[in-house]
């Protein structure tokens, strides 16, 4: 009853910074007091429940985050999260997500302000130490050249740094290989 990744819900709780999960089997039985972040973890490693870890850099803030705004596309998003990471020297990434986002930015004022609102968010909310807004290849939402994107990406920095977050904001293209490259 207990092979394989446990699931989002329910049953599964997060352990610790990097992401790690227990599996369903230790979940806590309804009622029960809940056990301290360390006595989880602790249990989990002894009995080699810990199904997956992420990457991030070691930080000393466990709770350290940057913001993106980028397509809803989910094949970017991993590239993006990690390229971030690295950037800004963080754990944990916001998406604010929207079809063809460096195209809202600079050409839509009303969805440009609904993008504002989360990301203002997220940046209070999570104290963001930066915003990334990305566009990328084969994109649905903003189906045009790879020049045209970049002029939409950096057309959306300017429309957000307008925001005035307090935090620095990067523009960058993720290609058809997923790779990251600032514009």
């Amino acid at each position: 009853p207990c092979a394989g990744p446990p699931p989002r819900a329910g049953g599964s709780r997060r352990i610790g910074p990097a992401d790690a999960r227990i599996s369903p089997c230790m979940a806590r039985p309804s009622g029960a007091p809940a056990a301290a972040p360390a006595a989880i973890r602790a249990q989990a490693r002894k009995v080699g429940f810990i199904t997956a870890r992420a990457t991030a850099p070691a930080m000393t803030d466990e709770r350290s985050y940057a913001t993106m705004i980028c397509c809803m596309n989910g094949r970017i998003h991993g590239p993006l999260v990690e390229w971030t990471q690295k950037r800004a020297g963080v754990n944990y990434v916001d998406a604010v997500t929207e079809p063809g986002a460096d195209k809202m930015l600079s050409h839509s004022p009303e969805v440009s302000e609904q993008l504002r609102k989360k990301a203002k968010g997220s940046i209070r909310a999570r104290g963001s130490k930066l915003l990334v807004v990305a566009g990328h290849a084969g994109c649905a939402g903003n189906p045009v050249s790879e020049e045209q994107h970049r002029k939409d990406i950096a057309d959306s920095v300017k429309v957000v740094q307008g925001w005035d977050t307090g935090v620095d904001v990067v523009g960058v293209w993720v290609s058809d290989d997923r790779v990251v490259y600032p514009v």
